[in-house]
């Protein structure tokens, strides 16, 4: 279970990354 939440985060973070790039 505490894997679920912290897998969600990382996807989040590099999106977030990925669009102020863009």
């Amino acid at each position: 279970m505490s894997v679920a939440p912290v897998r969600k985060s990382a996807l989040i973070v590099p999106q977030r990354v990925t669009g102020s790039s863009g």
